[in-house]
């Protein structure tokens, strides 16, 4: 059942070309893979997981709705990219504040360990794609 999932996965994955949208469905298997392991330590910090791994994750996918909306063409976009990035920001800021103000039992330790692990994932992502190329590129020459 678990080999099965992972095969599907990992075919979405390989469809999926734009670098932006798989880091937001990376970012959205691991939230629920750390809201699923966070049960074994009770359900708020279940609950606590899945809020930090929601905050960066729906910032991250109005981005990428907003960056599939930038002009082609002779426009750069710059304006458009900004006000993406400034939009996520916000997001951010509002989702922490709601969170911190309406939830009353917050595991702080799984709610910023998810969201700090989930923001990493930025990084994690293009640069696993990048050896993953040069891994393929370097095989080419070889051959």
């Amino acid at each position: 059942m678990i080999e099965a999932l992972f095969s599907v996965l990992s075919k979405r994955f390989g469809q999926i070309e734009s670098p932006l949208e798989r880091i937001v469905f990376v970012q959205f298997l691991s939230t629920l893979a750390i809201g699923v392991l966070s049960c074994f330590f009770g359900l708020v910090a279940a609950y606590s997981a899945l809020l930090g791994g929601a905050i960066s994750l729906l910032p991250a996918y109005i981005l990428l709705r907003r960056y599939n909306k930038l002009p082609v063409g002779d426009d750069s976009g710059l304006k458009q990219a900004v006000t993406a990035e400034l939009v996520r920001l916000s997001l951010s800021v509002t989702l922490f504040i709601a969170t911190f103000v309406l939830v009353e039992r917050l595991n702080v330790l799984f709610f910023f360990g998810t969201f700090i692990g989930t923001q990493f994932i930025f990084l994690v992502v293009p640069v696993a794609q990048a050896n993953r190329l040069r891994n393929r590129y370097r095989k080419g020459i070889s051959s």
